[in-house]
């Protein structure tokens, strides 16, 4: 038998950094958007928030098929992410990209 190791201070320090709570992550969404308009995160300009948002689309589509049990988020959840500007499926982000396509095309278009 395999003896499990002992947790390291290394590593529940790192675990205690990978933990924020949903407040400090609305917070980070919030400041993405201010910076780039809107809340499609690229997973290039900040890892862990794409991870987080990625996580939150996941949660919120199981939460709308289930029929029964405890949402995997919460209506509170939903709504704050919502009021930030999270979009929830691809179609919001496909507006939202074409849209502003469209505006570069018309001010290079008049340049």
């Amino acid at each position: 038998e395999c003896a499990q190791r002992p947790p390291t201070e290394s590593n529940l320090k790192r675990k205690r950094a990978a933990y924020l709570p949903f407040g400090e992550w609305l917070s980070m969404l919030r400041a993405y958007k201010q910076n780039h308009g809107h809340c499609w995160v690229e997973k290039r300009h900040d890892p862990r928030l794409y991870k987080f948002c990625s996580h939150a689309r996941t949660a919120y589509r199981i939460t709308q098929n289930q029929t029964s049990g405890k949402p995997i988020i919460s209506e509170g959840k939903i709504r704050a992410l919502e009021m930030v500007g999270l979009e929830w499926d691809e179609m919001g982000r496909n507006n939202q990209f074409s849209a502003v396509e469209v505006a570069q095309n018309v001010t290079t278009t008049e340049s």
